[in-house]
């Protein structure tokens, strides 16, 4: 089953409960259509495929301060800490990646190797290894291309960290190669509501909250921030401001699953059960997982 699906399950359960206060990696990950299910930040080793991303605190992004090639990974968070398995064809396939990168003499050949690895690494779920291998394509040519494919895989990673500590060395990774990109394309909504969410993380969650008004001050229907403001204002109990984020979420987007998923949740919260009722039979048109509909007709179940 699809990540996004999952944390629709999980949130159905939170509800139910009572818990309001989302886990910030639900909050940040969830709506993703594509998103794998499996832990995929690369703490810990498994064989050969381990962590290539420098460990500490990720300075403002520059060639001169940036992590050299090949550094250490982190020490292991703990041995039996999950990860997609990687197997011998693509261990194989990322060492004969990794010594290409190494060999590269020109500046052309090494950003085109080290994309081609960090492709590769994004491929197999190793995230904050294949951040650090498009901070090196960046090094090699730089520009918005490899910053920004630096920037997301970093943020993937971060939604996955295992501990507080990691989660803020990522966020500081991609907020630093975020902030180089909208520094010279302040246009990227993309990039500029993923920045908001690192910071949502952060001691600062106000300044990612400001970050994603602007998003929608400039695109009103901008799906994303829509359903993350959405979430926030779930996450702190503000069910009526979270309705009005949802609707016109799905206003815009109508197959957006996860928002008319918590447009029922929010609506039924919010004693509005025949409203509710037709969220969450629209979300039953969008998915056929038997989880999801399990977990839908769960809902339904509790409106009178």
């Amino acid at each position: 089953m699809k990540r996004s699906q999952l944390l629709l399950l999980l949130g159905a359960v939170l509800l139910t409960v009572g818990l309001l206060y989302l886990p910030t990696g639900i909050l940040r990950n969830a709506g993703k259509a594509n998103a794998p299910g499996a832990t995929a930040n690369r703490d810990g080793k498994s064989g050969a495929a381990g962590s290539d991303a420098a460990a500490g605190p990720a300075p403002a992004f520059s060639p001169a301060n940036a992590p050299k090639a090949d550094a250490p990974g982190l020490a292991p968070l703990t041995p039996e800490h999950p990860h997609r398995e990687v197997s011998a064809a693509e261990q194989a396939t990322l060492a004969k990646l990794r010594k290409a990168f190494r060999a590269a003499a020109s500046p052309a050949a090494r950003a085109g190797s080290a994309a081609e690895l960090a492709d590769q690494l994004a491929q197999t779920q190793q995230y904050d290894s294949a951040g650090f291998y498009y901070e090196q394509a960046a090094i090699a040519k730089p520009g918005e291309k490899y910053q920004l494919l630096a920037a997301n895989q970093y943020f993937e990673a971060f939604g996955f960290a295992a501990t507080p500590q990691r989660g803020k060395e990522l966020a500081a990774k991609a907020q630093a190669l975020y902030g180089a990109v909208l520094k010279n394309n302040p246009a990227n909504l993309d990039a500029k509501t993923n920045l908001a969410m690192t910071y949502v993380a952060s001691p600062q969650p106000m300044q990612g909250v400001l970050l994603l008004r602007e998003v929608l001050a400039t695109d009103p229907t901008n799906a994303p921030a829509l359903y993350n403001l959405g979430m926030l204002s779930m996450q702190s109990g503000q069910m009526e401001k979270a309705v009005g984020r949802f609707l016109a979420l799905v206003k815009a987007h109508p197959d957006h699953l996860n928002g008319n998923f918590y447009l029922g949740v929010t609506l039924a919260q919010t004693k509005q059960p025949a409203e509710a009722r037709r969220a969450f039979e629209k979300t039953l048109t969008l998915s056929p997982d038997p989880q999801l509909k399990a977990a839908v007709e769960q809902e339904l179940a509790k409106l009178k």
